[in-house]
């Protein structure tokens, strides 16, 4: 999900908890098993995009934080 795109949270978490245990492979090539330690990226397709940090809750918004990777 690019930055700016709403999706509920529920949907996201859905897909981010089915998501653990598969195996998906990289935009620049490599194989990545997801784990419930496995980093979140927010970026457009073929974009670096920015690294998930936390979340913040701000009725009735849930805002995801990024920050730049070192």
């Amino acid at each position: 999900m690019g930055p700016g795109k709403g999706k509920e949270v529920g949907v996201l978490l859905v897909q981010a908890r089915h998501a653990v245990g598969h195996v998906f492979h990289g935009y620049k090539g490599g194989s990545y098993t997801m784990d419930e330690n496995t980093r979140l990226w927010m970026a457009n397709h073929g974009n670096v995009g920015r690294r998930i940090t936390h979340v913040e809750f701000r009725d009735p918004w849930v805002i995801l934080m990024t920050a730049k990777d070192d």
